[in-house]
């Protein structure tokens, strides 16, 4: 679904307000028609999708929290912080 320029600039405008804001497009995949006339189907579906979006929340975790280890790594900050316990 697209937005007008001019609803997108009017958006971008009142949360402005709240500081730095930008627009970006999300990618989103349609369910087939077919698939949402059956109920099991649709199920699956959803376990699917489900099970995409927690890999991907884990995934995205795990990366996080290598580039915190490495970043204390570089700095020293894990060894100040052991030498002040």
């Amino acid at each position: 679904m697209s937005v007008s320029p001019n609803f997108l600039d009017f958006v971008l405008d009142q949360l402005g307000k709240l500081g730095a804001v930008r627009a970006r497009r999300m990618n989103y995949f349609r369910v087939p028609s077919d698939v949402l006339e059956d109920a099991d189907e649709i199920v699956t579906w959803a376990h699917k999708s489900l099970r995409a979006a927690s890999a991907a929340a884990a995934s995205n975790s795990s990366r996080k929290r290598k580039l915190c280890t490495a970043a204390r790594v570089r700095t020293g900050a894990k060894n100040r912080n052991l030498a002040n316990s």
